[in-house]
């Protein structure tokens, strides 16, 4: 995987993008597509949801319970439900992509293309809200692990020649593309989240490498990773380095 995340722990983390034209394809093609890690078997985690009513949504939800990706494109009750034939796998990043061509949705899940479905519902509603990580209308169906390189484009059909091996760009129509690379806080491995506890914060008044530094005041800062598999060392070998900077005295 390359570049940032974005974490989210399923007890309530989304984000959301400001709702309008830009995301309403009406009945043209459009690409929704990225990387997702989700950390847990619970079923029906939304990755991306535009949802005004009950009947009304157009969303992209992963299911670990089933190894399934689906999009769901509905209005006033008629539309679509269709899923990736691929299998994803739970700790592991996954690519996929939704796209409508000329009327017909596909779903790819890793590089493999589900079965087309005949989809022409017209999602010209500008007051949906794009939703990352929950669903919209009942606030439920959060998604818990990592969301990666997350793109939406209207107007444009993209393919997947496989699985991408670079970042994803802005092509034309391009609404929105979240990389999550701009953190100051963050594991270049992609592999951690950094949740910052009392004031852990960057400094740039030491620094052995690059322009800044993690600080900690010694009153209650420190920074905290979710347990992770990962982590787990057991009896095996492990390396720990770091250069450290000490402004003060102490045993410990």
């Amino acid at each position: 995987m390359y570049g940032g995340s974005g974490y989210f722990d399923g007890n309530g983390d989304y984000l959301t993008l400001p709702a309008g034209t830009a995301f309403a394809p009406g009945t043209g093609d459009f690409t929704v597509d990225g990387w997702f890690y989700t950390t847990v078997t619970t079923a029906n985690q939304i990755i991306w949801s535009q949802a005004v009513s009950g009947t009304n949504y157009f969303i992209v939800w992963a299911d670990p319970s089933t190894s399934t990706v689906y999009f769901n494109g509905t209005l006033s009750g008629g539309g679509v439900n269709i899923s990736s034939t691929a299998n994803l796998q739970v700790n592991a990043w996954n690519y996929f992509s939704v796209r409508r061509a000329s009327g017909t949705v596909t779903v790819y899940l890793n590089g493999v293309a589900g079965t087309p479905t005949s989809n022409t519902v017209d999602f010209s509603n500008t007051s949906y809200v794009p939703t990352i990580g929950r669903y919209t209308h009942t606030a439920t169906n959060y998604f818990t692990g990592y969301i990666a390189n997350l793109r939406y484009v209207k107007g444009t059909a993209i393919t997947p020649s496989g699985v991408p091996t670079t970042l994803n760009t802005a092509v034309s129509g391009t609404s929105a593309l979240l990389n999550f690379t701009n953190a100051g806080i963050y594991d270049a491995t992609s592999k951690n989240d950094l949740e910052t506890v009392g004031d852990a914060k960057i400094s740039t008044a030491q620094s052995k490498w690059g322009s800044g530094s993690m600080y900690f005041d010694g009153t209650g800062d420190y920074l905290l990773s979710p347990d992770q598999p990962i982590q787990r060392i057991g009896t095996g070998n492990f390396t720990i380095e770091c250069w450290v900077y000490r402004n003060s005295s102490g045993t410990y």
